[in-house]
Formats: structure tokens, sequence, C-alpha cells
């Protein structure tokens, strides 16, 4: 669906998705208006599209790997919506049901076994994340995670080494290479890494933000809520057809960020300046979110890739060194995985080389 109006960002996005699809399981249950309740039994999924892609004509979700998927009747290229929609699949295989929101601006890479310990996260929002090293995370989205309570405590976005540092996992520690890194150890998913760490220099490792959360029914409809609350109400359709000014908020940095532990009212709604739209939308938001549990999930084994600005660094994310090759190799065949197979083969040279000379 498209937004009701440009620049109304992530999560101006996803406050009018979730009350586009409550309306529409509304319909589908005989309902005349959008009733929440509609959600509780739902698992919806969410994919943010973005914008333009200058490495791509056709955007970062539809971006094509050098790899052709294999079914029992096709032979398709892959692109990334295709890999994303199967990684949704594995990572919400069990889980409660609730509204999944995910980012197609990166690559992401699961180990061949991904158990999740829903025990404690099923209730609030869930962010699900994986380790990386702290030099690379300088230039993106960091949970610093409070090890008393297990709860995110701040998210922290392009802050400096000394900040970071505060936010490292005890004991982690791996290779700080340009992509991401294989995590070694985390309590919410039911596995050791198989995956040997490489014999480089290890640094650090902190839990970066994936691009990929999970809220539960009761923080849907408390979201929902928000379509009737002037100025929050301009993020959706309703609110922009009733002539309010159109509001920008981000998913990460909004919504989320206000449901950190360690967050106050005043830190928040003081990033908006001397802006009054946003110094109340900010305050509104902040008091009917807050107290909501914000728990991350940290996938064992996962390697994560934002998708640069330059071609050059781009054929290098998607071929050479993309974090998607191990998947291919490693993935088990369960109910839950499709039974389609990536081969990467000569398509990769040709089209490494057209980035190459764009690049």
């Amino acid at each position: 669906m498209d937004d009701p109006q440009t620049k109304v960002g992530s999560g101006g996005a996803t406050l009018n998705a979730l009350l586009v699809v409550t309306e529409y399981l509304s319909a589908q249950a005989g309902h005349t208006v959008a009733t929440a309740e509609t959600l509780e039994t739902a698992s919806v999924l969410v994919l943010h599209l973005g914008g333009s892609f200058p490495c791509d004509p056709c955007g970062k979700a539809f971006t094509t790997f050098g790899a052709i998927t294999s079914t029992a009747d096709s032979r398709l290229l892959t692109c990334n919506v295709d890999h994303l929609l199967t990684t949704m699949g594995r990572l919400s295989n069990g889980a409660p049901p609730g509204v999944w929101v995910c980012s197609t601006e990166m690559l992401l890479s699961l180990p061949a076994v991904v158990d999740i310990d829903w025990t404690g996260k099923a209730a609030g929002m869930t962010v699900i994340s994986c380790m990386g090293g702290i030099d690379y995370a300088q230039q993106h989205g960091v949970y610093k995670i409070d090890a008393a309570s297990g709860q995110v405590e701040a998210l922290l976005y392009k802050q400096p080494l000394a900040d970071l540092r505060d936010a490292v996992i005890p004991g982690e520690a791996g290779d700080d290479q340009v992509s991401p890194l294989h995590c070694v150890v985390a309590s919410s998913c039911n596995r050791a890494c198989s995956t040997p760490k490489p014999a480089l220099a290890l640094r650090p490792q902190v839990a970066l933000v994936s691009g990929i959360v999970r809220m539960c029914p009761a923080t849907a409809e408390r979201l929902l809520s928000l379509h009737t609350v002037p100025p929050l109400d301009a993020c959706t359709y309703i609110g922009l057809d009733n002539g309010a000014e159109p509001l920008a908020l981000s998913l990460f940095l909004d919504i989320v960020a206000a449901m950190a532990t360690a967050m106050n009212q005043e830190q928040f709604v003081g990033r908006s300046g001397t802006d009054d739209l946003f110094i109340r939308a900010r305050t509104i938001l902040f008091r009917r979110v807050h107290n909501v549990p914000l728990n991350p999930i940290v996938i064992h084994g996962a390697r994560h890739v934002y998708m640069p600005l330059t071609c050059r660094q781009h054929a290098v994310n998607l071929f050479s060194a993309s974090p998607l090759r191990g998947e291919d190799e490693n993935v088990a065949e369960t109910p839950s995985t499709p039974a389609a197979k990536r081969t990467w083969g000569p398509l990769t040279h040709v089209v490494s080389l057209w980035f190459a000379a764009c690049g």
C-alpha cells in the first residue's frame, strides 16, 4: 500500500499500515468498523519498501541477486524480498500471534537452525538483533541491553566508539570486518553457533539493529489507537483526510526508542527542538508507549549487512562478500523452510562486473 503522504517516515507508515490492515481484517470478519480485536489471533507481516536506490532502479527490496531460485516447476532470479520473506517465515515459525515489521534495506543471513525461545518475550515489542563489530556499528543502530532486566535500555544510533563501549555484550568478541560477524553467545536463541570463528583479530561485539521488530496484539492495538489522537493522527490517511498537517515519525528512533527503559520524557521530547508539532507528538507518544516492554532477541550465527549507497560496495555485499552464500549451504530443510534452493552461478560474475563499471 502507498503511504498516506510522502515523508511520513517508517513510524508513520507503520501506524497507517496497522490501521489499513485492521480495517481489512475487520471487513473479513464481518465488522462494519475497524475492530482491534481482529489482531488478537492474526499474524501480520509489514514490509517497508523504502524509497529510490541509486544502485538498482527496482529499489532495495527488488534488488536482484546473482542467484537463481529453483522450485519444482520453475527457475527464477532471486531478489531481496524473496529472501526476506523466507527469512521472516523462519523467524516467525512457532511465534505467538502478532504484527511483524521488516525493513528491506539490508541483507540478513540466518544460521541453519533458528530456535527462538519466546518465554518472557511474547508481550510488548520484540526487536530482532544479531551481533556485529563495534567499529561497523558506528555507522548504524545498536541496542544497549540491560544485563539485569534483559530488556533494551537504549537505542544508540551512529554514536562514537566511547558511547558504544557501554553497549558491548560481556564475553562477546569477533572479527571486525566491514560485514557483520558471527555471533558467539546469545541467551534468546537455544543453540550454540556452529560456525567457527575466523582466525582474525577479535573486537568487542554489540547488538545491531537488524530492521525487524514484532509487536504483540496488545501493543499493536495501543499503537493503532494513536490514529484518533492529534497530532499523531497525521501519520494516517484518516488524519490527513481531516486536514491535519503531515507528521513524520521513525519506527526505530521514535517509537522503539520511546520504549527503552533508560529513556526519559525530557530527553525524548528534547530532540524536537522548538517545533511545537513534534513536541506535542513526541510527548503523547512517550506517555502512550514508554511502559511497553522492549525485549531483544539476538540470533546466534546471524549476519547482517546494510545496503550501501555506492554501486561498488553494493556489488561486494551482493556477491563476493554476500552473507547469504553461507546460508544457502547451511540451511536445513524443515516444514517451515520452502523447498526452493538458490544457486549462485555465472550470473554472479556478469552482474558483478556491471556494478563495478557503474561504481
